[in-house]
């Protein structure tokens, strides 16, 4: 058996190189990319990430004050966190069972891509775990608190922007594809 860590890949158990794979071809922004592979190797400066590696910092959540700062206390178990998920657009049913392991939720919601605008849900929900973050650390170094409901407006309009650019250079390549035939 080839230990996959000799080459370099970064693995979970359970994990797998489609996991990876799906993450790099999906059509959102790259550091959305580059963030969620941050969520799902335990490598996101949470506040028990940090500690855990300098032993240095207090691990509870500076936005609720009660629980360790994990990754899945950010995203789904803090009060900030679930009040922005009530107010999002789109419900995830059956995910909220495996918001213990961001690894397991994010296999879970994985699995909706071949629903009709699965894709489109799966890019609005990395958007919003994006503005959940961005959030979180404007809470954490510049003592700013956004209101779930600017959270989700900000995740939707940048959702939005993003998603029909994408739409225009699609087009734009059906176009010069065209136009390279007809030549």
């Amino acid at each position: 058996v080839v230990n996959s860590k000799a080459k370099g890949e970064t693995c979970w158990e359970g994990g797998s190189r489609k996991v990876w794979k799906r993450l790099w071809k999906m059509k959102i922004k790259h550091k959305q990319k580059l963030f969620l592979w941050k969520c799902l190797n335990q490598a996101l400066p949470s506040r028990e990430t940090v500690h855990k590696r300098t032993g240095k910092g207090d691990v509870i959540s500076k936005l609720c004050g009660k629980n360790s700062e994990t990754v899945e206390h950010i995203f789904f178990h803090c009060k900030q966190a679930q009040m922005i998920w009530r107010m999002a657009p789109l419900q995830w049913d059956g995910l909220k069972e495996h918001t213990a392991d961001f690894r397991k939720w994010w296999s879970m919601l994985m699995e909706v891509q071949t629903r009709k605008e699965g894709r489109e849900h799966i890019n609005l929900t990395v958007e919003i775990l994006w503005q959940i973050w961005k959030a979180r650390n404007e809470a954490e170094l510049e003592g700013k608190d956004r209101h779930p409901m600017q959270v989700i407006r900000k995740a939707i309009k940048d959702w939005e922007k993003y998603h029909q650019s994408q739409q225009k250079q699609h087009q734009l390549s059906i176009l010069e594809t065209e136009t390279a035939q007809d030549e």
